[in-house]
């Protein structure tokens, strides 16, 4: 066997074998892109493999001539269908290269022997298309990254060489004398085209997997090299980053959603608009697909099927993040067109989720860990209000105790036994008062939350009506506005309104007409407002009493943190600290403002009860048979 026989025989073999694998694997699974591929090394296999046999047989009917002749024209269409799947194709080079396929068929079908203007017409029209796919295929390696670069790589090398091998043969048609022996040549780009164009185009798996290999050494390097003190939102959007660059998309975003029935929300994105636009047409189907479980593809369009166009991309590809309940935590890619192996992209992608999955995880525990801290270190600011407490305001009545002592034992006619003794017990009676004091305001971190739907209208108005007795000898002006539903603890809830306004009872007492305002920030219903954190509310408490100094706004929360002298107003200074830990406990924050003579405002966030299962039943009962109040 000469070597153009062993070269012809090899171009021949390789053609069939890539056309068969093609055709197996559009088999193995129906779809258009693999479609495509299977057409287009068909066409080529079908072509050669008939060559092979009327060299075998020697019989060359016309009609399978004429059909090989037509199958070689329409290989340049096929490839820029083909490459339609990795880099989008421009409509009207599309139609353009239609319609020269359409031209070419005419003219070979019309002409038994076509001249030597009609097949260098052809030879033109397949020069021209191949050209053309190099430019497109070596512009899309230059705009794109990630595993699709790799194959656009492959497969504008396999185009360049076969619009080499198509020249040689152009020259060797229109200057046969000048030409040498080209046939080593055309058969060696050609057999290298068809090794490019399967890389490119139909890559083994071992192949594939490599390149995935490359991007997830990628993807984890850069993970490895972020701050600890990352937040979550930016591992989210590099997490973005990496999976458009690994599978070519046109952008990426998270979505995430706090429980079933809520509405998704964009958590991270390349494209704020896009990634907006989708969350708002997200359709019910695809969260089923974005909550299968396993390692396997998540859903291309969670059916299969087309979405209305949207702003970035017509196919989404949806992966579940582990780490939260299934299916409320996804990230989406979206792309132009669709991937010619949906399986390799989601498992990519899958396997970048779920480092990402573990870095969330541990992020989750270190903010965990700082929460635990900010406890810690409230718990030792209020132990050191204890110490300073015991130091200081229970050692005045045991001060007494001994002077009374003191003098009880030296008594004379002019101060009575009986004045002593009483003394000492008043200082004894305010000691245990204090001690029941610091013994309940413990308590308040070791009971268990009673979670449950309470209806801030119904408690505030309960409160008022406790508190009616105290106000009926007063002119007080209630303007109480619009409340929500919360999720709290009833008991401890009533316990945090009663203190505040009994606060506001207490020091509008020198105002003629005392206004006392309970509401709601405006627009503040989804937690926007004030500061507030989503799925939060702002609410507050406003008179007109004294006020207070802001420089001193801070203490107003500690232990025995008093702005006013008892002489002035009764208490023990406990009841704001009160106030502070049972919305602490609640997941929520209060703060304070006002100005001397000017009135004071409390407000505290609490959270929202939208979407909570479980309503409140018995509320009134459960708050009249609620302990003792902490301050009387």
């Amino acid at each position: 066997m000469t070597l153009i026989d062993f070269l012809m025989v090899a171009t021949r073999g390789t053609f069939v074998v890539l056309g068969l694998v093609t055709l197996i694997d559009y088999l193995r699974g129906r779809r258009a892109t693999r479609l495509d591929v299977a057409l287009f090394f068909g066409s080529l296999a079908y072509v050669l493999g008939v060559q092979e046999i009327f060299v075998l047989t020697g019989v060359r009917p016309d009609w399978a001539v004429k059909s090989i002749q037509l199958a070689t024209l329409a290989h340049a269409y096929l490839l820029l269908r083909v490459l339609d799947n990795l880099r989008p194709i421009a409509r009207r080079p599309m139609q353009a290269a239609l319609i020269g396929l359409v031209v070419a068929w005419g003219l070979w079908l019309v002409f038994a022997t076509p001249p030597a203007v009609v097949n260098l017409a052809s030879l033109a029209y397949m020069a021209l298309v191949d050209g053309y796919a190099v430019v497109v295929l070596v512009r899309g390696t230059l705009l794109t990254n990630g595993v699709t670069r790799l194959r656009l790589r492959f497969a504008a090398l396999g185009a360049g060489l076969l619009a080499a091998a198509l020249v040689v043969v152009a020259v060797d048609v229109l200057l046969p004398s000048v030409a040498l022996d080209s046939s080593y040549v055309v058969l060696t780009l050609a057999m290298c085209s068809g090794l490019a164009f399967y890389v490119g185009f139909a890559a083994p798996q071992r192949v594939r997997r490599l390149w995935q290999l490359a991007e997830l050494e990628r993807f984890l390097n850069g993970s490895q090299d972020a701050p600890a003190e990352e937040p979550v939102s930016a591992a989210l959007g590099r997490l973005c980053q990496a999976g458009m660059r690994a599978v070519g998309g046109q952008a990426a975003f998270v979505v995430a959603r706090p429980e079933p029935a809520a509405a998704w929300t964009v958590a991270a994105a390349t494209e704020r608009s896009a990634a907006e636009w989708w969350a708002a047409h997200w359709p019910a189907g695809w969260a089923a697909a974005a909550g299968q479980a396993g390692p396997g593809p998540h859903g291309l369009l969670a059916d299969g099927t087309e979405a209305a166009a949207g702003p970035a991309g017509r196919i989404v590809l949806i992966v579940p993040i582990a780490g939260s309940p299934p299916g409320q935590q996804v990230l989406a890619v979206t792309l132009a067109h669709r991937p010619l192996f949906p399986e390799d992209d989601q498992s990519l992608l899958n396997m970048m989720c779920r480092h990402s999955a573990l870095m969330l995880d541990q992020k989750r525990l270190i903010e965990q860990l700082r929460e635990q801290n900010q406890e810690l270190v409230h718990a030792n600011q209020e132990l050191e209000a204890f110490a300073y407490s015991v130091s200081h305001d229970l050692r005045t009545p045991l001060r007494h105790i001994e002077g009374f002592a003191e003098l009880l034992r030296d008594s004379t006619e002019q101060a009575p036994t009986p004045v002593y003794l009483e003394r000492i017990l008043g200082a004894t009676s305010r000691m245990g008062h204090m001690i029941d004091v610091f013994l309940s305001f413990s308590r308040l971190g070791q009971s268990d939350l009673a979670l449950t739907r309470v209806p801030l209208a119904a408690l505030v108005a309960q409160v008022k009506d406790e508190y009616e007795p105290e106000t009926r000898q007063r002119q007080v002006d209630w303007r109480i506005g619009a409340l929500p539903d919360v999720l709290g603890d009833p008991v401890l809830l009533r316990q945090a309104w009663m203190n505040l306004i009994g606060n506001a009872l207490k020091y509008t007492r020198q105002r003629a007409t005392a206004e006392i305002e309970v509401g709601m920030l405006p627009g503040d219903r989804g937690g926007q407002a004030g500061g507030g954190e989503a799925g939060h509310t702002t609410v507050f408490v406003r008179d007109n009493g004294v006020g207070f100094d802001p420089a001193y706004a801070g203490q107003l929360f500690t232990i025995f943190g008093r702005l006013h002298h008892a002489s002035e107003f009764e208490g023990d200074g406990l009841g704001l600290a009160v106030v502070r830990r049972i919305v602490q406990r609640h997941g929520g924050r209060v703060w304070a403002e006002g100005r001397p003579g000017g009135g004071a405002t409390f407000y505290m966030t609490l959270r929202l009860a939208d979407g909570a299962d479980r309503p409140a039943q018995g509320l009134a009962q459960r708050s009249a048979a609620a302990v003792s109040t902490l301050l009387t």
